[in-house]
């Protein structure tokens, strides 16, 4: 992980109308790289996040993008209660549905709806963001069988 690639996404999310805060609180919010991880990025119940290689792909803007939207993503737990995430588990076991879908998919929706707003406000970025909102809807789709 650079530190460049992460300031430079950190810059991008502040620059989208109505998602300032959100940077500020991700530039407080300590972040590790795990080359290993499976995921794009996981947070912890110590609020740190730990970002994966996968939003570091691609080159340019698709990358800055993506890892502006993975943030994105990670902010929106950040903010949830932990208790959320063993209900959705349980819930989705007890109905049957994948058990992470309840905990996951308002995130997912943030991510969506954050590079949505960065398309409309950066039209220089708008084929790299609607790309990644794409991956995104996919993403969800293929882990928890409905669409955003």
């Amino acid at each position: 992980m650079t530190r460049q690639a992460v300031n430079e996404s950190l810059d991008l999310i502040a620059a989208v109308p109505g998602y300032a805060r959100t940077a500020q609180c991700l530039r407080r919010t300590p972040l590790r790289l795990n080359p290993a991880l499976s995921d794009r990025a996981q947070t912890s119940l110590w609020h740190v996040i730990t970002l994966g290689l996968e939003p570091f792909g691609g080159s340019g803007d698709a990358a800055r993008v993506s890892l502006a939207g993975t943030l994105v993503h990670e902010h929106f737990h950040l903010r949830q209660h932990p208790l959320e995430k063993t209900a959705s588990f349980w819930l989705g076991l007890a109905r049957r549905h994948p058990p992470m879908r309840r905990f996951e998919a308002p995130a997912y929706a943030a991510q969506r709806d954050f590079l949505r707003a960065l398309a409309r406000s950066h039209p220089a970025l708008e084929a790299a963001a609607l790309a990644e909102v794409a991956h995104v809807q996919a993403a969800f789709a293929f882990h928890y069988g409905t669409s955003l």
